[in-house]
């Protein structure tokens, strides 16, 4: 667990680098972007078309646990945006919250973090 933006807590992160579709439920086209990291409960979309806090969001996108592909779809919102790197290391982009995540997309969002972190050390 470490502190964010503003002092708030967030749970342990992991890289992932690849594409995410995010659109947002007010729009009727998806942006392609790309995922900078992830946790159980959110994850960085790494994008120059940065959206404002609070946007609602859906998001789209394939991991890899144990060598079987998985399909995370969800419901989320814009946490914070990183304008560039006195922000985040990974901007451009925004900080993404999932909202009322599926039991089994946050089960495996712990898996992967777990192993990652696990295998790092």
């Amino acid at each position: 667990v470490f502190l964010g933006l503003g002092g708030t807590t967030m749970e342990s992160r992991v890289s992932e680098s690849q594409f995410i579709r995010i659109r947002p439920t007010a729009a009727s086209a998806a942006i392609l972007a790309y995922l900078g990291d992830l946790g159980e409960g959110g994850m960085f979309v790494r994008t120059r078309r940065l959206l404002v806090p609070g946007t609602l969001l859906e998001v789209d996108c394939n991991v890899v646990f144990q060598d079987q592909p998985f399909v995370v779809r969800c419901a989320a919102k814009v946490a914070w945006v990183a304008q560039d790197e006195t922000d985040s290391a990974m901007a451009p982009g925004f900080g993404v919250q999932l909202i009322d995540p599926p039991v089994d997309v946050v089960t495996l969002l712990k898996q992967i973090v777990c192993s990652r972190q696990q295998a790092v050390q």
